[in-house]
């Protein structure tokens, strides 16, 4: 938890990379000396009204041998969440930023490296505020806007042997307004959700005049105190000005439950029929012990990746050390999935993700498991697109050596099938190990050593990563 009031925290960090192929190709390795320049900021903020963090860590990147590769690369992460009328208006600000590749077949976590043809900046911004007004036990009016923008930047990607590129620089503004009311204590065990939303965009491709309007009602009743049946009617209009044009004009269904047995563990499963197909969903976070968390999910849904962004933003925050989590069980969250092509098409994203995390007084183990399959639904005008699908599995320990020095290790194994890479399902590797030293309150030293093997148009591509590095916060 960040110390109340303001704190602002700014730091410098300096480190030296040797990797033995900065193209990440298959054949002709060319190695090179990476120096990383890494000013930064932490800003906490904790109020009575108001949390919020905000972590600003671009990395300046200069090559040896190879300045043609000389780059910036962004980091941002960004949220805050203020009251500013007690229990009547309310204000939520998400921010991101990060760099990656529009190819793909990036190992899940580690350290890897692409080159700076690939490379691409994705952005999100987000503000929100939420008015609520109280009916007593009648229920509670809920009227939330929200301002997004999205963005992709970058140099166009092909697919071997493709005329028309899978990925184009694009960028999205969205404007939606959601309305609700939801019943009080006046129906006793049943409870009632009435709920609008129209969502209505501008920007380049499939943003540029798309539209959402969704009306639902969903109708709650208790089992007893810890557990309530569900079941959602309504309706939905949908719009894509892709190749060919999307249009969603359908019912909309789901029937689940909700259990929350203990403080710490929250379910949330389901089917339903929402946005033109039938898919199950599952949102759960189990503490099976006081050192033990168990989170699973498994979501369906339509868009586009800069929407996926704005998805993801929407239901995380960012804890005191700038790591987007997870609002409702706090672990990790991974906003852009490396291991795939960055596309700018319509598709059908389907994710499955479960991580255990056990700690110790001095060991944190994390497991984790992450599927993703994107089915390609059209097209954005002049764009290319294809399905694509992955799944990862890692394992990442860290133990504290002595009260300054402390060890991890890091090891992930999966698969990869996207046209960007290989058309076949193709194993995609990364195993790090680290050290990092306390070397004063204010001075941090580590050494990394990372090692990736990806699949490529080529073939398979390994790369070795040795950094050392020093952080300086003032």
């Amino acid at each position: 938890m960040p110390q109340p009031g303001l704190i602002i925290t700014p730091s410098l960090g300096l480190a030296e990379e040797y990797n033995s192929n900065i193209f990440d190709t298959a054949t002709d390795h060319q190695s090179d000396f990476i120096t990383t320049i890494t000013p930064g900021i932490l800003i906490n903020l904790s109020t009575p009204s108001t949390t919020g963090t905000l972590s600003y860590l671009p990395s300046f990147n200069i090559y040896a041998e190879h300045s043609s590769q000389n780059n910036v690369a962004q980091n941002l992460t960004g949220s805050l969440d203020s009251t500013l009328l007690p229990r009547t208006l309310f204000l939520s600000l998400r921010a991101y930023a990060t760099q990656g590749s529009s190819t793909g077949g990036v190992p899940f976590g580690g350290i890897s490296a692409s080159p700076k043809a690939t490379l691409t900046t994705t952005t999100g911004f987000s503000l929100q505020p939420t008015f609520l007004h109280h009916f007593g036990d009648i229920g509670t009016f809920q009227l939330s806007y929200a301002l997004q923008y999205s963005s992709q930047s970058g140099s166009s990607a092909f697919a071997p042997g493709a005329n028309q590129p899978y990925f184009v620089p694009t960028h999205a503004l969205a404007n939606e307004g959601t309305a609700s009311f939801v019943t009080g204590p006046v129906l006793g065990r049943f409870n009632d959700i009435l709920s609008t939303i129209e969502s209505q965009q501008s920007g380049t491709g499939i943003y540029n005049g798309a539209y959402q309007y969704v009306l639902t009602n969903t109708l709650r009743f208790a089992v007893e105190r810890r557990v309530y049946i569900f079941g959602t009617g309504g309706y939905e209009s949908i719009f894509y000005p892709s190749v060919p044009e999307v249009k969603i004009n359908d019912e909309i269904w789901a029937i689940g439950a909700n259990l929350t047995p203990g403080p710490s563990t929250s379910i949330n499963v389901g089917y339903g029929h929402l946005q033109g197909f039938n898919s199950p969903f599952l949102n759960a976070t189990v503490a099976l012990n006081p050192r033990t968390k168990l989170a699973i999910s498994y979501s369906d849904t339509l868009g586009g990746s800069l929407q996926f962004l704005q998805y993801a933003l929407s239901n995380t925050m960012v804890n005191a050390v700038g790591t987007p989590v997870d609002t409702q069980s706090g672990t990790p969250v991974l906003l852009i999935n490396q291991s795939l092509a960055l596309q700018t098409s319509l598709v059908r994203n389907a994710i499955f993700s479960t991580s255990l995390i056990r700690t110790w007084p001095r060991d944190t183990l994390a497991l984790s498991f992450f599927n993703q399959n994107q089915k390609l639904i059209a097209n954005a005008p002049g764009v290319s697109g294809f399905s694509q699908r992955s799944w990862t599995g890692s394992i990442n320990w860290t133990h504290s050596l002595t009260p300054l020095l402390t060890a991890g290790s890091y090891f992930s194994y999966g698969e990869t099938n996207s046209l960007a890479g290989s058309s076949e399902l193709s194993p995609v590797v990364a195993g790090q190990l680290s050290l990092t030293y306390h070397l004063s309150p204010t001075l941090v030293g580590s050494i990394v050593y990372a090692v990736s093997s990806s699949s490529t148009a080529g073939g398979t591509a390994l790369q070795n990563i040795a950094i050392i590095g020093l952080t300086k916060t003032f």
